[in-house]
């Protein structure tokens, strides 16, 4: 687990500490008693410590992806499946981390550059065959929807704009979950991947907030498949599978202090019953 302590001009250096430690870091939140508490607890200040793999402390995007992500695209290339989870409070920077914003390359995020990553093994490794597929839905109000279900298609000429298809969630015989009907689009290049991300996020459920301008209202779940083939040994053992899910998490939130309004207000109690 990685902590990302977001750059801000007011820095609580009094109140955030880091310890580095070999091969482990620790973060601890000092927290000042309330004063309402009692007056021989007063001047006690609670302490809460963390063990964790790394705190990334303003880094910039590259610094991030490599601490968090490069490693586990090479193992998914070989044919091991991972997931990265982004959880924080609302206005945290999660959605900045995970995607970036879509107009400005310097700083994208830690998709966008895990397909630079696979797409550049395509010339590295020429010797194998890979394909990828992606797929993209959200957790809105306890709904799965399928956010690449939305995008643009064209027919007798005319482009047409479906609505978002609403999915069921069910478990095989094996155990597995499976969300039936959901949409995976094969992708070519490192564009056809980034048209995939940021047109599903057009169709995300999002709104202004008191701590954001633009919060994320939903759980998302960005998935790249691979598939690799060699083409040197043609033993059909010789082919592997894997995913990589991208889950970012809506932000957490008390109602009591936001203050939301009648639409936020249902949305922040699901976001935190689905967290809890």
């Amino acid at each position: 687990a990685f902590v990302r302590i977001r750059p801000t001009q007011k820095y609580a250096h009094d109140l955030i500490r880091v310890r580095h430690d070999p091969g482990m870091e620790t973060i601890s939140i000092l927290r000042p008693r309330a004063p309402d508490t009692a007056r021989f607890l007063r001047d006690e200040t609670l302490e809460y410590t963390f063990a964790v793999d790394g705190v990334l402390n303003s880094c910039p995007q590259e610094d991030v992806y490599q601490a968090t992500c490069s490693r586990l695209m090479d193992d998914a290339l070989r044919g091991i499946s991972g997931c990265i989870i982004c959880y924080g409070q609302v206005g945290s920077g999660k959605s900045y981390t995970m995607a970036g914003p879509p107009e400005n390359f310097e700083e994208r995020g830690i998709i966008p550059r895990a397909f630079a990553q696979i797409f550049g093994m395509k010339y590295d490794v020429p010797e194998n065959e890979f394909t990828y597929q992606v797929s993209y839905l959200e957790i809105y109000n306890d709904t799965v929807r399928d956010l690449l279900s939305g995008l643009p298609t064209k027919s007798d000429g005319r482009v047409r704009q479906p609505p978002l298809k609403k999915l069921n969630v069910n478990e095989d015989g094996y155990g597995n979950v499976r969300v039936k009907g959901l949409t995976v689009m094969s992708v070519e290049s490192v564009d056809d991947a980034l048209n995939c991300l940021f047109e599903g996020d057009v169709y995300r459920a999002k709104d202004k907030h008191p701590l954001n301008q633009v919060s994320s209202r939903s759980h998302t779940i960005f998935t790249i498949y691979l598939q690799r083939r060699s083409f040197v040994d043609t033993d059909a053992k010789d082919i592997s599978f894997s995913r990589v899910e991208f889950v970012d998490l809506a932000g957490n939130e008390r109602p009591s202090r936001t203050n939301p309004n009648e639409k936020l207000l249902p949305e922040a109690l699901a976001i935190n019953r689905s967290l809890s």
